[in-house]
Formats: structure tokens, sequence, C-alpha cells
């Protein structure tokens, strides 16, 4: 059914319901209003290959920074070459003033009526009454501040101030459904409301709570053999709703709302090593954690990661920063490559479905003490991937660097780098 057909079949029905006498006036608009909201969520869902695709249109011409990725990117912001993630310049700096753009004054319209006859004035706050996803909480997050490429384009330092999961989600998943509202309202028409257009500069972080987002294509090499890892999201996450990603990914945020976790947790690594944990061997959300904080040297399944990775039996690398044209959120692209035998010995009790959703897997096939194998790494796979509207634009652009990247990985494919994938964006 249609979403237009399912609006007028509500309407009637609760319109019969009013003249019954079985719904109030007030109830009326409430639940009528709620419908349509829940009709924009659906739209969000089950639209949002076709709506990341118009804003990458809509933004083409920041697209890329002549790099080839679908990202809101300048000059400097795709590498040139992997960087090994430590030698990535994070800064915690003081937060700005509040953005100047208020979302309410501008986004309240689009938001349905609560029960005290007056609209919801936030975007997460009619999220967690009518359509709440499983894991919900507002928490310490990093906000981006301020990028600036070194000048030979080998590197990057960013700007980090502290900000709350919901503002950011007020922000940029908002923006979102704004885009959902104008093109459900306009027939696939157009996605530009007046929030986008308020905001104006996608590279202005200032006008913006600019979450920060990271996500890991994981490799696992054996010999001339490379396979990766993909994950499909679930229905009841927050963000990324029924997409394919790269797996871990996850918010940069630290492990707790502790000043010292926001100050130590301002690492890449140690944000990685955590959604590992959760994402493929099913650990309770770290963030749930109680007592001291996170004890990465000693405390497992950390303490075999970071040995691993101090024997040089896994490498984590940084390949750029991009702003997603939907959302505009910036996303951090990284890659980690690991030796086949640390990787089966780390991921041994890995898991097929967690709590964000399922990894997409070749075969459920697996032996006694292994983790699950992934998708070859090669041609013909990577690029039915990057054809895939299906496979969130983050998770294209890590898997578009890591090929193009391939040889100076380590990491086997066929032809000479950067053959054979072009302009499927």
């Amino acid at each position: 059914m249609g979403d237009a057909l399912t609006i007028v079949m509500t309407a009637i029905g609760l319109g019969l319901s009013l003249v019954l006498g079985r719904i109030s006036v007030n109830q009326f608009h409430q639940v009528k209003s709620a419908a349509e909201f829940l009709l924009v969520r659906r739209t969000l869902r089950e639209s949002s290959g076709e709506l990341r695709r118009f804003a990458a249109w809509e933004h083409r011409s920041q697209l890329g920074a002549g790099t080839g990725v679908a990202a809101i990117t300048k000059p400097g912001w795709i590498l040139e070459r992997p960087l090994e993630v430590d030698r990535i310049v994070l800064n915690l700096v003081a937060a700005p003033p509040d953005p100047p753009v208020d979302p309410r004054r501008v986004l309240m319209r689009y938001w349905p009526l609560s029960n005290t006859g007056r609209r919801y004035s936030r975007y997460h706050e009619a999220v967690s009454e009518l359509d709440r996803p499983a894991n919900w909480f507002d928490a310490a997050c990093y906000r981006m501040v301020a990028v600036r490429p070194s000048a030979t384009g080998s590197s990057l330092s960013l700007d980090l101030a502290a900000t709350r999961y919901w503002l950011g989600f007020d922000t940029t998943e908002a923006l979102a459904h704004e885009a959902a509202h104008v093109y459900q309202r306009t027939k696939g028409a157009k996605i530009s409301g007046p929030f986008r257009r308020k905001l104006g500069d996608p590279f202005d972080f200032e006008r913006r709570h600019c979450p920060v987002g990271f996500v890991t294509l994981t490799v696992r090499q054996d010999g001339d053999d490379s396979t990766f890892f993909l994950m499909r999201r679930g229905s009841k996450v927050a963000t990324g709703v029924n997409m394919t990603a790269a797996v871990p990914s996850g918010e940069f945020q630290p492990s707790d709302d502790s000043p010292f976790s926001l100050r130590r947790d301002l690492d890449l690594w140690f944000a990685v090593m955590r959604e590992y944990a959760e994402e493929f061997l099913g650990h309770d959300e770290v963030r749930e954690h109680r007592g001291a904080p996170i004890d990465y040297d000693h405390e497992p399944p950390f303490d075999l990661m970071q040995a691993a990775r101090r024997q040089g039996l896994m490498r984590l690398y940084f390949l750029g920063l991009g702003v997603e044209p939907l959302t505009w959120k910036a996303q951090l692209y990284t890659v980690c490559v690991f030796e086949g035998a640390t990787f089966d010995r780390l991921f041994a009790d890995m898991i097929q479905e967690n709590a964000e959703g399922v990894l997409q897997l070749p075969s459920l096939h697996r032996g006694l003490a292994q983790p699950f194998q992934g998708w070859r790494f090669d041609e013909p796979t990577v690029r039915q991937y990057l054809d895939s509207l299906a496979l969130s634009p983050s998770s294209r652009v890590a898997l578009r660097l890591t090929w193009r990247h391939r040889f100076i990985l380590g990491l086997t494919g066929d032809g000479p780098s950067g053959a054979g994938i072009s302009g499927i964006e």
C-alpha cells in the first residue's frame, strides 16, 4: 500500500472514530500526526538508498574533491595513501558556542503532537515515544569542530569537542527525516527543506552539532587469500536501519561519560576495539560497563587485541574523512588488516547476530573454534558491493579506498592499483 493511500485510510478510520465519539478531537489530531510521522520514518528506512543517492547528486559539486569517493570532502581529507591510525592528530578542544541554527525553530513543523496537545520540540523525543530503537540512550560523544590537512596531504589534524548523542541525532538524523518528508511530499522530486537550506554549508561545523562516526573494513589476510566482513543492520537500530555496513562501525565516543574517559578515549583504536567486542564477540554494550574505566591492557578481549597490534599481527589504518551527503554527519574511514591465524584466535567465538544486526556471510559453515569466513576480497565481489544501493555510503567509501590501496596494504587483488573499479558511484 502506498504512503498516500495509507494516510488516507488512516484519516478515514480516525474520522469515523471521531464521528462515533470513540476519540476526542485532540486524540484525533494526535493519532493522525503520529501516523504521518511514522510513515515518514518508514520512507526513511525503505527508501534510504534512493534518498542517499539523491543527496549525493544534490551535493555533486562537493563530492570527492578529486578522489572519486561519494562523500562531501575537501582537498586533503581523503589521504593519498593509508596511514597508521596513531599518526592522525586528535585534539580535544573546548566546545564552541551553541550553533546559530536551532533545529527546534525549523523542524518542529515535522514532529507529531504529544499527549499534551503540543508538538514534540526535538526529534529524539518523538522517536523515543513512537519508534524507540532497542539501544537508545543519551551519551557523551565527540563533535567535529575543525579539520586541518597537512601541507603535503599525507595526514590530518582534527579538533573535536564534547557533545551529547541526542544533540547530534537531533541534527543529522533530523536532517535525513526532513529529506524523507520532502521526498515523500514531492513524490521523489527533491529532498531539500528549510533546515538544510538554513544550515547552508556542510563544511561549517560551528553551525550545527556534527557528530563523528567511524567505519572500519575488517580484512583477514591469509597468504594470497584475503576476505572482508559486512553486517546487515537491524530494524531497531537508531541509524542506518536495514543498511549493509562494514563491520565494525559506530559512534566515535568515550567508553563512559567521565571526564577521564572523555580525554583518554579520544583514540580511534580504542573505539574500534570496543566495537569488535560488541559486534564480533557479542559483548554487552561496552558503555554499560560499570565501575572503573576499561583497562585496555589487562581486560579481555582488549588485552589480546592490544598485544596482537603491538606485535604487528593486526594493523589499523586511517583512510580519510568525509561528510555524508544525506545527514551531514562526519565519518572517519579506516581499515583493519589481520594476519589470518591471529584473526582466528581473537574471534574463535565469533557470533553471527549481535544487538545491532546480522553478519552477511557467504556461508554459515564454520569449523570448531573457528570464526566465520568473510567475502573474498577480489574484483567481482568488491564491484558487486560497490554497485549495491544497500551498502551504506561510508562503507562504500571504506571499501573503495581499501581496494584502491590494496597493494600498499599488502593485500591481493587483480590488476594494477585502482584498476577495474571506476565510476561506480
